[in-house]
């Protein structure tokens, strides 16, 4: 199992963060054992040692092999035992650890330079379905994209989705048969598991009123917190109501355009730019929050929503394709394109005290029917099913 990245590159680090400890979970007694590579970023937050599991430090490459990375992705015609060669030590780790099969929690290269059979994990095809927006096409990264999922997805043992309608695109884009593609929805990360007890403390720490609404993302484009800024907008000048609004995440690049917004719009008081959080105080402004408000452009396989729903706060999120299927009738459902509906949805709770209280409960439901052990026992279930082709082969020398 390769993991990647760090606890401030958000929802996508959870979502490795909630499989690997289902999986940590079911290793003791198992059938299988586990072995885990961890880049130094993310070995702080990373509990992978223990029976039927070993963690082991992925160390950075020297400053020649990541300009030998950049080359050879980039050159669709070096020979392929050069790439491997230069571009990553993945084989060598994983004949050391003689490793049957890799599983792949995230997106990862690394798979291209192997030929042990993996199991891959694909969060969207965004850069296929919404090209327009920069962080799927500006500098070359649409074709980045394009290249892995084109040569990774085809070469898969199975890859893993978090919705059918992620799965009809992939069989569509990629032309890979159904059976080889499985749905399994995504569980909340770790900082839903943190207990409560800290919530005031949490509003004086950061200095927020009572009462916020609460969104967990990075700042991207996608992330529609123009929209959103344009939704309170609405809410203050023709329905007098003024939510505090609170902004947890790191910037990648778009903070100074919504900065500039804010000004204008008058809302510099009444939005809070936390930042990056830990996960304790994120899991108290989950609690405290009136509402999360989630109205990406991307998705439906948002981390947030599903916090939210374990942490007793209801959602109001985009209804796009999937959505429906991922959150059922547990969240307020908005068009992220038009800023009056997603005032609508936050109005409908504010106005409606009971549908908020029975909103909460149906979040609780969804993640009572599915979480981080019946997502790891899928799992299992995907890997037992290599075992009989396994055996027809001898280990590879």
């Amino acid at each position: 199992m390769f993991l990647e990245g760090s606890p401030e590159a958000g929802g996508s680090f959870q979502i490795q963060m909630a499989i690997l400890e289902g999986l940590r979970r079911t290793a003791p007694g198992g059938a299988h054992e586990y072995v885990v590579f961890a880049p130094s970023s993310a070995l702080p937050s990373v509990d992978g040692d223990g029976e039927g599991m070993q963690l082991v430090p992925l160390e950075r490459p020297s400053l020649f092999r990541r300009a030998g990375q950049r080359f050879l992705r980039s050159f669709r015609g070096a020979p392929v035992s050069l790439r491997r060669r230069v571009i990553t030590q993945a084989e060598e780790l994983i004949a050391a650890h003689r490793l049957d099969l890799v599983y792949y929690p995230s997106p990862n290269i690394f798979c291209l330079d192997h030929d042990t059979p993996y199991v891959l994990t694909v969060y969207d095809l965004q850069h296929r379905a919404q090209p327009e927006f920069p962080e799927v096409s500006s500098r070359s990264k649409w074709a980045s994209r394009e290249r892995l999922y084109e040569e990774a997805i085809p070469r898969a043992f199975a890859t893993v989705v978090a919705t059918s309608a992620l799965k009809d695109d992939v069989v569509r884009f990629y032309g890979v048969r159904e059976g080889r593609v499985r749905v399994l929805p995504y569980v909340p990360g770790p900082s839903a598991g943190f207990p409560g007890g800290a919530e005031p403390s949490v509003r004086e720490k950061y200095g927020l009123p009572s009462g916020f609404l609460l969104y967990p993302a990075r700042f991207w484009p996608h992330k529609n917190h123009a929209g959103l800024l344009h939704a309170l907008r609405i809410l203050r000048d023709q329905h007098g109501v003024s939510f505090p609004l609170v902004l947890v995440g790191t910037d990648k690049g778009n903070l100074p355009y919504l900065r500039r917004l804010m000004e204008e719009f008058g809302l510099e008081k009444q939005v809070f730019v936390l930042g990056f959080v830990p996960d304790a105080d994120l899991a108290a402004l989950y609690r405290q929050a009136f509402a999360l408000v989630m109205p990406s452009f991307f998705g439906p396989t948002n981390l947030p929503p599903l916090e939210a729903f374990a942490l007793g706060c209801p959602v109001v999120t985009s209804d796009i394709p999937g959505a429906r299927e991922h959150f059922g009738d547990a969240a307020v459902l908005v068009n992220p394109r038009d800023p009056a509906d997603i005032a609508r949805g936050i109005r409908l709770l504010h106005e409606d005290p009971a549908l908020r209280r029975e909103m909460i409960r149906r979040g609780r439901d969804v993640i009572a029917r599915w979480g981080a052990a019946e997502y790891a026992q899928a799992l299992v279930e995907i890997f037992e099913s290599f075992a009989p082709i396994r055996r027809c082969w001898a280990e590879l020398q």
